[in-house]
């Protein structure tokens, strides 16, 4: 029995080795696969790292560039609203761009890159700069001298207040001073005024004691009235009295200056006009005074004496008064010759003497009665001007009239003897 059973152990040695066997091939086996695949494995993971750090630095220069662009665009400026990084937008750029070289005036179309534009507005701002600084430096001495003015206006300040206050503690001085002279003024005019109503009064009482005088008077002067009136008449042509006493005073006041002559309206007598007052003596031809006629009655005048020659020798009653031009009833003609401007120009002239009955005529004749001469003239009969002035008395009509006797009256004596010429 146990020479049977020991093939029967050798055949299940004999398998054991075989599956050992196959155990270890299956082994090894596995081995070489799972280090085949531990390999591939190895290679798969290597590219996968190899793809990653590329992956990883594509990433990184992506995000730099992104950076970069972002940092640029961030300096550039001109970037959307609507995005979430800074993103220049080339039209807003250019746009912008444009606007940066009309700035400064020395960009030009050729200028076309931001680089060359900075350099230029560098170089305009250092130029700006300079004259800045210069500008500033002239604002410096402007301000220095600004502050200098300043301190002088200050002075002129004070001084200015100091003459001030002086000026105004005169003015107060001055204010009382005129108060006081003003109440002295106001007492001095109630004293001028009650001694014009005192002289007023004594000026009516003496017109009507003039008055009364006048009338009385002109009873007793009434033949020396014919007689003036005779002389004044042309008894033949040339022989009339040209000095014939014009009137006679009737009354005198020599405390008013005033004085009445036995003139009057209905005389041609008109307020103005102007008379020598002569000493009534006979043969006496002493000018005493002259008078002018303040108002005027119907058979009298008052009359204003001034330019009084003796104060010991004034007018009287019986003194005579003289107009050369003046004549209480005749009819009498004259010419005029010369120039008549001013006072008293021809239109006026002739007024003048129609009002005292005095007529104009052309030329010198048998009739005429006085030559009136005015300037010299520079115009001849047609208007034109003259070469050289011709005098009055170079004229034919003057010649004339000195043969004939007429009387001759200077334009300044007309002036004299009235005042002004009257409507």
């Amino acid at each position: 029995d146990l020479r049977q059973s020991q093939p029967s152990k050798r055949g299940v040695a004999r398998v054991n080795v075989i599956w050992l066997v196959v155990l270890i091939v299956a082994f090894f086996v596995a081995v070489g696969l799972a280090f085949i695949s531990s390999d591939e494995s190895e290679q798969r993971r290597l590219s996968a790292a190899a793809a990653d750090e590329r992956a990883a630095a594509a990433d990184r220069r992506f995000e730099e560039a992104v950076r970069n662009r972002t940092e640029l665009s961030a300096k550039v400026g001109y970037s959307p609203a609507d995005v979430a990084t800074p993103n220049t937008a080339l039209t807003a750029l250019e746009q912008g761009f444009e606007e940066f070289r009309g700035t400064f005036p020395n960009m030009d179309a050729g200028v076309t890159k931001i680089d060359e534009a900075l350099r230029r507005a560098s170089a305009a701002y250092i130029s700006v700069t300079r004259e800045n600084q210069t500008l500033k430096q002239q604002l410096t001495g402007a301000q220095a001298e600004v502050a200098t003015k300043d301190s002088a206006i200050v002075e002129l300040q004070a001084e200015k207040d100091r003459l001030l206050a002086d000026v105004r503690r005169q003015l107060q001085d001055g204010t009382a001073a005129a108060e006081n002279r003003q109440r002295e003024l106001e007492q001095e005019v109630a004293t001028v005024r009650s001694s014009l109503r005192d002289r007023e009064s004594e000026l009516t009482s003496t017109r009507a004691t003039l008055q009364d005088q006048a009338r009385a008077s002109k009873e007793n002067v009434t033949l020396a009235q014919t007689r003036m009136r005779e002389m004044g008449r042309k008894l033949q042509v040339f022989q009339r009295e040209p000095e014939a006493a014009d009137g006679s005073v009737l009354a005198v006041s020599n405390d008013l200056g005033l004085a009445w002559i036995n003139r009057g309206e209905r005389d041609r007598m008109f307020r103005g006009m102007r008379f020598r007052i002569i000493d009534g003596a006979v043969g006496n031809e002493t000018v005493k005074a002259w008078c002018e006629v303040v108002r005027v009655q119907d058979d009298m005048a008052e009359v204003m004496i001034f330019d009084l020659a003796d104060r010991f020798s004034p007018p009287v009653p019986g003194d005579l008064v003289y107009n050369p031009l003046y004549d209480p009833t005749g009819e009498r003609n004259a010419v005029l010759v010369g120039r008549f401007s001013g006072t008293y120009n021809e239109k006026e002239l002739r007024a003048l003497l129609e009002q005292i009955n005095i007529s104009v005529q052309d030329r010198v004749s048998e009739t005429t009665d006085f030559l009136i001469v005015g300037a010299e003239l520079y115009t001849d009969e047609d208007g034109e001007p003259l070469e050289n002035p011709i005098a009055p008395e170079e004229l034919p009509e003057y010649k004339e009239a000195v043969a004939n006797g007429v009387q001759v009256v200077p334009l300044r004596d007309v002036r004299r003897y009235f005042q002004r010429a009257q409507p």
